[in-house]
């Protein structure tokens, strides 16, 4: 049977620590009375070893959300909130959260706990099914140990399609105090923050998150149309401006669309969306890749990336962006390499990442006359193979716009 830990509410590794039986009493007072000593003593020393062996939880897995409504339309919604709660959950101090690409992976394949958390480096996993059938939208969560597959937590939410703003606030604000014992109130304000109050917005919006992550020309080009109907719901939807900004800014590489015909759109929608909210990280970082893809304005997209990771260090897009972008621009050789590692430390498989980044890689060549060196390539195959087919993809893509690009 599933075993449920806490401590003030808060989920906890177990330490394996067994219970104390109990004294028998005896009618001798000072026998009695030496009994209850040891017993004392006993709890005290077990009690010590309870609370500093059991483990705060400081890494996590949130996985693919199961759709169990039956219908394969739904499953933008699924991953959505998945996405969702990684975003929320990110941005808690001194907790490790997995990023898409990395939990994505695992997705209807059947791979064990201990499996996965050993791959992902991870202390805890949760997991969550969701029905959505016509008004009525029912999620079930469970956060569990991998090592031993007890439940740590576990709760049922049954809400209205419309409800689903607050529901994912809802689901946000219970998971994280089952995993920090203690937040401070700005913390839970970033972790709970909903970026719509509009349900339909919201829904358009995951929807556009749901074909950007498919990194294709024709996926792309519909996460930009529901990105921008999420605006035409709700005009001062940050993150939607951001959605936009980013589809813009890869559309040419994967349509091979002119560069000057999608940039200036990404740059608008990027700069709206730091207008309407300066303390979101995806509007600092959309801005970032565009300014030193596009611009080639090297302080100000470094300006941009370190507001990004400011507001969110687990953000690894934004760790990879400057990573591959201003950094390699400098050189700047060290912390470019650490950045990359620390977006590899985020998400493990950054493949779709390199795929998502490659413009900026040669847009300085096709709109600058500039040139990355064979240093530059070295330093990110070193950091993790990032750009092992990128040589010939970049060679392949500039001979198609007649650019000479010299690597070496």
């Amino acid at each position: 049977m599933a075993q449920v830990h806490t401590t003030e509410q808060t989920a906890v590794l177990p330490s394996g620590v067994a219970d104390v039986p109990r004294a028998k009493a005896f009618d001798k007072p000072l026998l009695l009375l030496g009994v209850a000593s040891v017993v004392i003593i006993l709890c005290a020393l077990f009690g010590y070893r309870y609370s500093t062996h059991a483990k705060q939880i400081n890494s996590i897995a949130v996985m693919p959300f199961v759709n169990e409504s039956g219908n394969a339309d739904n499953e933008y919604l699924t991953d959505g909130m998945t996405d969702t709660l990684i975003s929320s959950l990110s941005q808690m101090p001194n907790l490790s959260v997995k990023a898409h690409t990395s939990v994505f992976r695992y997705k209807s394949k059947e791979t064990s706990p201990k499996t996965i958390a050993s791959d992902l480096n991870v202390q805890a996993i949760l997991n969550g099914r969701v029905m959505s059938r016509g008004d009525q939208l029912k999620v079930a969560l469970e956060l569990m140990d991998p090592q031993t597959e007890n439940v740590l937590w576990s709760e049922n939410y049954d809400r209205k399609q419309g409800d689903i703003v607050s529901l994912e606030k809802e689901i946000a604000t219970d998971v994280s105090t089952k995993l920090k014992s203690r937040l401070t109130g700005s913390d839970e304000q970033r972790v709970a923050k909903a970026y719509t109050t509009n349900p339909e917005a919201y829904q358009l919006y995951l929807k556009g998150r749901f074909y950007w992550n498919q990194r294709t020309a024709e996926s792309l080009k519909k996460a930009a149309d529901y990105f921008q109907q999420a605006i035409d719901k709700d005009p001062s939807y940050a993150l939607a401006y951001s959605g936009l900004a980013d589809s813009y800014a890869v559309l040419p590489y994967f349509s091979g669309g002119s560069p000057q015909e999608y940039f200036p759109k990404a740059k608008a929608a990027a700069l709206k969306a730091v207008q309407l909210d300066d303390d979101l990280a995806e509007a600092h970082a959309s801005l970032g890749n565009i300014l030193s893809g596009f611009e080639w304005n090297i302080p100000d997209s470094t300006r941009e990336f370190k507001r990004a990771i400011e507001l969110n260090p687990n953000y690894a897009t934004a760790h990879h962006w400057y990573s591959d972008g201003p950094l390699l621009s400098i050189p700047n050789t060290q912390e470019s390499i650490a950045e990359m590692k620390r977006a590899q430390e985020i998400d493990l498989d950054i493949r779709m990442l390199q795929r998502s980044v490659a413009l900026p890689v040669f847009a300085p060549v096709l709109l600058r006359g500039e040139h990355r060196t064979h240093l530059a390539h070295e330093l990110l195959i070193d950091a993790g193979g990032v750009l092992e087919e990128r040589h010939r993809n970049e060679r392949d893509r500039a001979a198609e716009l007649g650019v000479n690009l010299r690597l070496h």
